[in-house]
């Protein structure tokens, strides 16, 4: 039965990180490395109980509404998704890259959206849902951004990087690497051969909220590259910023009424 269970949740990971298109039995069984005929009477159940979605026979399947219903009233910034996920879709559509937002909560890193870029070689999107903070340029950043308390916190969740980033085991490592994030303002993880993960903060004020990621195959990464990546993903996070800081003085008035 938990193993059930656990392959229910990953066919709502893949279906959630790909909501732009129908994804095809034979996608999620390979994903999952998982038998079709297995996969299929477990999506049967998924679609009788309305958490996935098939529009028609052989079609292929989508996030259901009780999926969405289960997300409506959580607490993962629903004001920063409503704003940032065009721009993130945009960033997606003119650098050709799949980009992610990302919020950092209580101590745990959550990706709100991803959107996969246009080009024929793209990093799988499922990859981008790793909630790691350690081993992902986006919880390296998120973390750095954080106040003492939070970090603490974060610690507390996670316990020390470790293997997931240069050994680092004591408070020492810890803030000479997040140190040096701030001081660039961004984060490159370059340490997977095969990919590059790049990171940049969304301000909301002098506090960041969320970050921005995108996550490219490494033999795109030739000179000048960086310089491109990052000024797309910094232009964005100004928009976003910017857009946060219209609404918020709304929402303070009409607190106020």
């Amino acid at each position: 039965m938990a193993k059930v269970v656990k392959k229910a949740l990953d066919i709502l990971t893949i279906l959630g990180a790909l909501p732009e298109r129908e994804v095809p039995l034979s996608e999620i069984s390979e994903r999952l490395e998982g038998h079709p005929a297995t996969i299929a009477n477990i999506l049967k159940v998924m679609v009788k109980s309305g958490y996935v979605e098939q529009k028609r026979v052989r079609a292929g399947y989508a996030l259901g509404p009780m999926a969405y219903q289960l997300a409506r009233n959580g607490p993962y910034r629903k004001d920063i998704l409503a704003l940032a996920e065009p721009e993130i879709v945009r960033l997606a559509r003119d650098s050709g890259e799949t980009a992610l937002l990302a919020t950092l909560t209580r101590g745990r890193k959550t990706v709100l959206c991803v959107t996969e870029g246009t080009k024929d070689v793209q990093i799988r999107p499922d990859l981008f849902l790793d909630d790691d903070l350690y081993r992902t340029a986006t919880g390296r950043l998120l973390l750095a951004y954080q106040p003492e308390d939070q970090i603490r916190l974060s610690l507390s969740c996670s316990g020390w990087p470790g293997k997931a980033w240069d050994g680092i085991e004591n408070e020492k490592g810890l803030t000479k690497a997040l140190d040096c994030i701030r001081a660039h303002g961004y984060e490159i993880k370059a340490s997977d051969p095969s990919l590059v993960a790049y990171a940049v903060p969304i301000f909301e004020g002098e506090r960041v909220v969320a970050a921005i990621g995108v996550a490219v195959p490494a033999y795109r990464r030739v000179k000048g590259f960086d310089e491109e990546i990052l000024r797309r993903m910094k232009w964005t996070a100004s928009l976003i910023g910017e857009a946060l800081a219209e609404v918020r003085p709304n929402a303070r008035e009409t607190e106020g009424c």
